[in-house]
């Protein structure tokens, strides 16, 4: 379970209008994305050097 601080700070985030406990996005993020390209390609660095 939660500690108390922790319960307290979301309490007081919900008292202040929040309806998640859902992280809100951050400047700076890289997007990541799986794509077969992607795939083939560390499948074929692995395939040439396993200590990848």
């Amino acid at each position: 379970s939660p500690s108390l601080s922790t319960v307290k700070k979301r309490a007081a985030l919900f008292r202040s209008g929040r309806t998640s406990l859902e992280d809100d996005p951050r400047e700076g993020c890289r997007k990541t994305a799986t794509t077969r390209r992607n795939i083939q390609q560390v499948h074929d660095m692995v395939l040439d050097d396993r200590r990848v």
